[in-house]
């Protein structure tokens, strides 16, 4: 027991044999402990279709051909605690998504659609079985947005559970990337991904992509955003690499076409700086795929003063913020691209501060820097709109889903455009 003391209190111990402890202590763990399916078979939603899936096709083809892609924020990762019905999907204030609302988005010029997607406050017994009722929902948006020509990201998205001091979170809380929380988090990831498989497999070919987690963090945490060395750091990254491999294996063992499915795999906090510095690790795929399959999910709403940042006076896009995105595209590119990696950014926007003319010059340059990185980009919708000039919010709204109408459509056909120039 004295090796799982001091991997918890990492903070007095040298970052270096830190490190070492977690490593070997997760071997441990890893001999002693393997997850299992528990959910109710009775309650499966089964995916019965037959659709061929192309093994040769690589990242860097769909890369090319995912366009400009959105996010239906605020939906289906929407949650007002635990154990919900499918009128989750509104609980955040957004309307109920609709066959049409998918097809605008396509007659707009999108052709990826990410579906940020919260499991846990589905679960419906004590052995994580997914309401069947949530299941099919989610499913027939998906068929809806593969219908219309969408490439569709599916992610398990609000699933991190929050910093309990002293004790690992309890069932049905989702995961936590510390070792004292390793077993509950991969019971749940395990038979959450199991239940995704059965539902998604034959019936979808490439245009459906699975992303493993959203931003997998120490949420409560002082350090839940950063990269501070010490404290929680070398087991939290240790910890999520488990999880990522974890994810994968039952994914690949549905067989299928989910064996050559491709996987979006995310870094701490889906980082930038983490994943150019952290200790991350690309699951081992190799034994299933000769044709690299995962692809690196970021979250870049950089620069952030412009982009985030609450004060309404960081609002012009400055010449030292171009600077600034070339630089970090680099260090991606450099590490992953020409390793032969592929990369998505599945979030990135800029917060209205009324500044609509700055807004098109940061995003056309932001997205035509992504593609000229072979990267492409999902661009962060939450529904949520200005309605005062001094109000302070996360202002990231773009279509208006009931009305069918864009905020501003010099906007959104600039960022299209920019993905298709490169």
């Amino acid at each position: 027991h004295e090796v799982i003391l001091i991997i918890i209190t990492e903070s007095f111990i040298n970052e270096n044999l830190t490190i070492n402890l977690t490593q070997f202590y997760l071997k441990m763990k890893m001999m002693e402990f393997a997850p299992k399916e528990l959910f109710n078979k009775d309650n499966l939603v089964i995916d019965n279709g037959s659709k061929p899936l192309k093994p040769t096709i690589t990242s860097k083809d769909i890369i090319n051909d995912m366009g400009l892609g959105w996010n239906l924020g605020n939906t289906l990762d929407a949650s007002n605690g635990l154990k919900q019905d499918i009128d989750s999907e509104t609980s955040w204030g957004n309307p109920i998504t609709t066959k049409e609302m998918i097809e605008e988005l396509y007659r707009k010029g999108f052709r990826t659609i990410r579906l940020p997607t919260t499991w846990r406050n589905h679960l419906i017994d004590e052995n994580y079985t997914i309401d069947p009722k949530w299941m099919k929902r989610v499913k027939e948006i998906v068929d809806w947005c593969l219908e219309a020509g969408l490439y569709v990201i599916l992610n398990d998205h609000h699933d991190n559970a929050d910093l309990i001091e002293g004790s690992s979170i309890p069932y049905g809380k989702g995961y936590y990337p510390l070792l004292k929380d390793l077993e509950e988090s991969e019971r749940f990831l395990f038979n959450v991904w199991k239940q995704i498989t059965i539902a998604f497999n034959n019936g979808y070919d490439h245009h459906l992509i699975f992303e493993g987690l959203n931003e997998p963090r120490l949420k409560g945490h002082k350090n839940e955003w950063s990269l501070k060395r010490g404290s929680y750091l070398g087991g939290a990254c240790s910890a999520l690499n488990k999880y990522l491999e974890l994810i994968v294996k039952p994914i690949r063992e549905s067989g299928g076409n989910n064996s050559r499915r491709f996987i979006m795999v995310t870094p701490l906090s889906a980082g930038f700086e983490s994943a150019i510095k952290s200790d991350f690790q690309f699951p081992n795929d190799k034994s299933y795929n000769s044709i690299n399959k995962l692809i690196l999910s970021v979250h870049m709403y950089q620069p952030y003063d412009f982009t985030m940042s609450k004060d309404l006076t960081l609002n012009i896009f400055k010449e030292e913020y171009k600077t600034s995105l070339d630089e970090n595209f680099n260090k991606l590119y450099d590490k992953y691209i020409k390793e032969g990696y592929s990369i998505i950014v599945g979030e990135f926007g800029a917060r209205d501060k009324n500044n609509l003319e700055e807004r098109i010059k940061w995003g056309k340059y932001y997205i035509e820097t992504v593609r000229k990185n072979e990267m492409s980009c999902v661009i962060w919708d939450n529904g949520v709109f200005k309605k005062e000039v001094d109000a302070l919010g996360s202002f990231y709204g773009l279509l208006h889903r009931e009305e069918l109408t864009w905020q501003t459509d010099e906007l959104v056909d600039t960022y299209i455009k920019a993905a298709e120039l490169y």
